[in-house]
């Protein structure tokens, strides 16, 4: 013999469906897309980050030579 009850759970609320998202593209966001792939894929390079050749600075033209950390 049981002398208490199982308490009754409430209903569940119903959860609303969510907003429908567009499904296709248009040209200027597929144009933006594009731009912001192609900026990152110029980004990406190393040239910019190697500065000498084999020999060191010797090899490297005046105009190209930078320097580094303030030296």
């Amino acid at each position: 013999m049981c002398a208490f009850s199982k308490p009754k759970t409430p209903a569940v609320p119903e959860v609303p469906a969510p907003p429908e998202t567009p499904k296709e593209a248009t040209a200027k966001s597929t144009e933006a897309r594009d731009d912001a792939r192609k900026k990152a894929l110029a980004n990406a390079g190393r040239s910019g980050d190697i500065l000498t050749g084999n020999y060191g600075l010797a090899d490297a033209p005046a105009a190209t030579t930078k320097t580094v950390l303030g030296i």
